[in-house]
């Protein structure tokens, strides 16, 4: 079969073991492995032979999809293993232009969702789950803009909300009780067992009372936590000026931490920034995190600009052209996962979650909510709902009042 170049007299030796360990028992390619193979031969040499030669683990997974049969696809790909190198590969080959993109954590929540449901012992309020997550929280996931992912919040609040579905359900049965026959009685009886985590049964509660598959049935609204789940304000500065100061840390983190707590940004969206987003005038940087572009202090601008001429000036590894992420991951063409990102800015110091919100809440005091959502990429919804957290509820209790 011809390399890149179109040759095939005399193959150098990582391209040759590279061939046999895709090749099948009669020596030769099957026609759906042409993309596998051309995406791998775009490694350098060392890396093509941990493919084919050094790691065990490595080659096995070429010959698995040597001796299979059909095309090399996302789904062809899920079910083998070990995950991690599965991962590995699929990166390669989605950076080679052998298979699609496609947003990984909504992949993996749907094989969650179908593992989680298929604990219901009750056949058909199994198939009302499968029914429910199809028409409800993952039909919402699907509808995020093209070229937009799903984050791990996002992904978490479903598994949230299955988890705790699936084991009222498994409750429900162990007392020998349908979905049918349960009343309000058993389900309050069921919240009063555990954590305010069950109040996540809601959603599905209401589906199955409107669709007629249960009585009336309800949960407690979850709460609003936003204002509660924050760092002080002087902890967030002292975080700040750490990172401005402390030279000794990476230049990632640093300016990773500095986007959490100074432009309320979470790891899920900072993972996704590329160099396009940034606009350098030599005078100023600009960041474009909504619909207009923000002016960024010193020294997040030559952080920035740090992270910039690093991806523009790496050496194409696989990829047919250069990956632009400004926090580049472990696999080729991939941005650095969320979880990772949040690893990293806990072990320096910086709680994601709390440090945005008291980022959220300081910026909310200050802007208008239209300004606010157009600066940070928040959407106008969110936007009012922080600021009326930051305002608290007095304003709106007054006009209550006086409407009474």
């Amino acid at each position: 079969m011809p390399d890149l170049l179109g040759q095939t007299p005399r193959r150098p030796a990582a391209v040759r073991r590279l061939h046999r360990a895709l090749a099948g028992p009669d020596g030769q390619l099957r026609p759906e492995l042409e993309g596998v193979y051309t995406a791998l031969l775009r490694l350098p040499p060392h890396a093509s032979l941990r493919w084919s030669n050094r790691r065990p683990t490595h080659r096995a997974l070429l010959q698995a999809l040597a001796v299979g049969t059909g095309p090399i696809t996302h789904e062809s790909l899920d079910p083998l293993a070990p995950a991690q190198i599965v991962d590995h590969l699929r990166a390669l080959l989605v950076a080679g232009e052998a298979l699609p993109e496609r947003d990984e954590q909504l992949a993996r929540l749907e094989r969650w969702v179908t593992r989680t449901v298929a604990r219901v012992p009750n056949a058909a309020e199994r198939r009302l789950l499968t029914h429910f997550t199809a028409w409800q929280p993952l039909r919402r996931l699907r509808r995020v803009r093209p070229g937009r992912h799903i984050t791990v919040g996002q992904g978490d609040s479903v598994r949230m909300e299955i988890r705790n579905t699936v084991r009222l359900l498994e409750w429900l049965h162990g007392g020998g009780i349908s979905l049918a026959e349960a009343t309000q009685d058993h389900i309050d009886t069921w919240l009063s067992q555990g954590s305010t985590q069950r109040h996540w049964v809601r959603a599905f509660l209401l589906w199955t009372s409107r669709s007629g598959h249960s009585r009336p049935l309800t949960a407690p609204a979850h709460g609003s936590e936003l204002s509660f789940n924050v760092i002080a304000q002087d902890h967030r500065w002292a975080l700040v000026r750490r990172l401005v100061t402390d030279h000794q840390l990476a230049a990632p983190d640093r300016a990773a931490g500095l986007l959490v707590l100074l432009f309320a940004q979470p790891p899920s969206r900072i993972t996704r920034l590329i160099t396009d987003h940034v606009l350098d005038t030599g005078d100023h940087v600009r960041l474009r995190l909504g619909c207009e572009p923000v002016l960024v202090p010193t020294p997040l601008d030559d952080l920035l600009r740090e992270l910039v001429t690093r991806r523009r000036g790496r050496s194409t590894i696989p990829p047919s052209r250069e990956p632009t992420w400004l926090f580049h991951g472990i696999y080729p063409g991939r941005p650095m996962d969320p979880s990772s990102l949040s690893r990293r800015l806990r072990v320096i110091g910086v709680q994601p979650r709390q440090a945005r919100n008291a980022s959220l809440m300081d910026v909310a005091s200050e802007l208008p909510a239209y300004v606010f959502s157009r600066l940070l990429g928040y959407c106008q919804k969110t936007a009012d709902n922080w600021n009326t957290e930051a305002s608290g509820f007095g304003p709106d209790y007054a006009a209550d009042l006086t409407r009474r």
